[in-house]
């Protein structure tokens, strides 16, 4: 694509505007939905009965998976929510620069990363309720 210069990076800082600002505003979001998820599960902690059989560490390991997975398995819905965040504008320079993969991707790590402070955070709580 042969765009201006100056209109290619006038393009590209309103993409990253908007993208930088949306991304905050939405970690945000996963954030305090986080924290809601471990509030739960800090709440039921305490009154997690195994069935017979089963350790009391290997139900709360079970348990932990299940609220992670959970998570995972809203990946697309929240990917979907990150993006209609976007300016329609954002979305259609994303793809018209051919950057659109590489959104992507970041969306993706972010995604990654509260996965990662969630399953962090629940282990964390546990630890600490052990000790």
């Amino acid at each position: 694509m042969n765009l201006p210069e100056p209109l290619h990076y006038a393009i590209a800082q309103h993409l990253l505007g908007d993208v930088a600002s949306n991304l905050a505003k939405w970690q945000d979001r996963l954030d305090i939905r986080r924290a809601d998820a471990v509030a739960v599960f800090a709440k039921d902690f305490g009154g997690m009965i195994p069935p017979a059989g089963v350790s009391l560490d290997d139900y709360v390991e079970a348990q932990i998976d299940i609220v992670v997975d959970r998570w995972c398995q809203q990946r697309d819905a929240f990917t979907r929510e990150i993006v209609a965040m976007l300016n329609p504008e954002t979305v259609a320079a994303s793809e018209h620069l051919g950057v659109a993969a590489e959104l992507g991707r970041l969306i993706g790590l972010y995604l990654d990363n509260a996965v990662t402070d969630l399953d962090r955070e629940l282990r964390t709580l546990v630890e600490r309720a052990r000790n």
